[in-house]
């Protein structure tokens, strides 16, 4: 076990992903205190915190019930592509608005979008992700206090992503069908550098018949 452990660690894979990780959380740190700065954001005060905890909980769980609705509803990528699009539209926006004026940065949303579908390659597909979830997690991020509202949450996730993937296998069947899209919510990260120019739809294609670990995946989750 110990050698085939070894024989598919990657340790250059892992290592890309895991500066990928951090490009994404320096990203939404950076933007949100340049927000908070320009006094562009009102900090959470303690009035209302678990208020606002509560609302995001069920936002969560109101997003996580409408994908699985779209899923089971919309079979071809195409149809699947606006909530896809609506993600990385929100994100991205969040964090160019730290930079330049609100049109502007609504313009600039929309061509990381345009370009998204237009070029679907590895690349284009991964600037989307990080700047949609960097986006959505400092808006997140500015909504709450660190304590206790931002560990509640942190520890309630974390309950639900070890149950929704090792016990009832949600997560693990949700993300399948994202990837039969073309659309998986996920920074890939593929073995071969040559492979960053590649279809996306091809990538998660792959990724999907593979047993071999050829391409690691980041949950936009994590």
């Amino acid at each position: 076990m110990a050698d085939s452990f070894l024989t598919k660690f990657k340790p250059k894979l892992l290592l890309y992903e895991s500066l990928l990780f951090l490009l994404v959380q320096s990203l939404a740190l950076f933007a949100g205190a340049k927000l908070i700065k320009a006094g562009q954001v009102e900090l959470p005060t303690v009035e209302g915190g678990y208020f606002r905890l509560v609302q995001i909980l069920i936002a969560f769980v109101i997003a996580l019930v409408i994908m699985i609705i779209l899923l089971k509803l919309l079979k071809t990528p195409l149809s699947f592509g606006f909530f896809f699009s609506l993600i990385i539209f929100i994100g991205a926006q969040a964090i160019f608005e730290a930079f330049f004026p609100l049109i502007i940065s609504i313009a600039l949303a929309v061509a990381i979008v345009l370009i998204r579908w237009k070029f679907p390659n590895v690349v284009t597909h991964n600037l989307a992700i990080i700047l949609g979830i960097a986006g959505i997690s400092m808006v997140l991020g500015l909504s709450l206090r660190p304590w206790p509202e931002i560990i509640i949450l942190l520890i309630a996730l974390s309950i639900y992503d070890f149950i929704a993937v090792f016990k009832t296998k949600f997560m693990v069947s949700l993300f399948k069908q994202l990837l039969t899209r073309g659309a998986p919510l996920a920074i890939v990260v593929p073995e071969r550098a040559p492979a960053l120019k590649e279809h996306i739809g091809k990538i998660s294609a792959e990724k999907i018949r593979e047993k071999d670990k050829k391409v690691l995946m980041l949950g936009s989750g994590d």
